[in-house]
């Protein structure tokens, strides 16, 4: 595949192996985070987190409140929390800002 994106990282073909060395941690969950292109991502989603690798995968485009907001909801599935409302308020909390917040700005 040939991507006109120099920062493309197809997040079926990261290589965990070495983006471990890279990646850093939530501390809360203890998950690796990774931050992959934007392009990587179905349309309206902003993070990921695989429970198979205990990895949250957040979109390299992410930066201030939003980058706060996504990695704590994030984080609250990597801690196992299932519902997306349960992890929205306690991104919510832990950051001091709702998604809807977010959204008026």
């Amino acid at each position: 595949m040939v991507s006109l994106n120099p920062d493309y990282s197809p997040i079926f073909k990261i290589n965990y192996s070495i983006e471990k060395n890279y990646a850093e941690r939530d501390y809360q969950s203890g998950a690796r985070i990774v931050r992959v292109s934007p392009h990587e991502f179905p349309n309206g989603v902003r993070g990921m987190y695989l429970p198979a690798s205990h990895t949250i995968l957040l979109p390299n485009d992410l930066v201030g409140k939003e980058f706060d907001f996504v990695k704590a909801h994030e984080s609250g599935h990597a801690q196992g929390l299932h519902n997306e409302q349960a992890t929205d308020n306690y991104a919510a909390l832990q950051v001091g800002h709702s998604q809807r917040q977010l959204l008026l700005n």
